[in-house]
């Protein structure tokens, strides 16, 4: 949850967008409390907020659990708890995927260098997939026989060559 509200605040347009959100909620119940009774505003505001808060909290954990469950994904935590990765497989694409960590952790640069390692070990050929070019370029140096080529529309970057370790 802390990395999605971290993705909120770096995000200037969902940052814009929530900022608004706010604004207008207080605009509304200013507008109720002189239409209505104050308390009837704080009522109703209230439980917008709670169903909102909760709304979003479940999103989190519906996501996590998704996460965790879907056999095609396989969720690598570091020994510290701080930091995660996910990786992919759809038929011979392994992309990494979701790679978070909690502010002020420092586990996240060790957790891919195992996982690189890790995926060394299998024995087939792998083709790696990276969500854009700044990820791409980590996996260029973690995979050094791997090298991007031009993003597709969506701003994936296939690495070409085959990871053979």
């Amino acid at each position: 949850m802390s990395a999605q509200l971290l993705a909120v605040r770096n995000q200037r347009a969902l940052f814009v967008a929530v900022v608004i959100g706010a604004v207008a909620l207080a605009v509304s119940l200013a507008s109720l409390a002189l239409l209505l009774d104050a308390a009837w505003a704080l009522v109703i505001g209230a439980v917008y907020i709670a169903v909102l808060t909760i709304s979003f909290v479940g999103a989190v954990l519906l996501y996590a659990a998704w996460r965790l469950l879907d056999p095609k994904r396989l969720v690598f935590l570091s020994s510290t708890r701080g930091a995660s990765l996910d990786v992919r497989f759809k038929r011979s694409v392994m992309s990494f995927d979701n790679h978070g960590r909690l502010p002020g952790d420092s586990s996240a640069a060790a957790l891919r260098a195992q996982v690189a390692n890790w995926a060394g070990t299998l024995p087939h050929h792998i083709d790696v997939r990276a969500q854009n070019s700044r990820v791409a370029d980590l996996y260029a140096k973690q995979f050094p026989e791997l090298t991007p080529e031009a993003p597709d529309a969506f701003g994936r970057v296939q690495m070409s060559g085959q990871h053979i370790r």
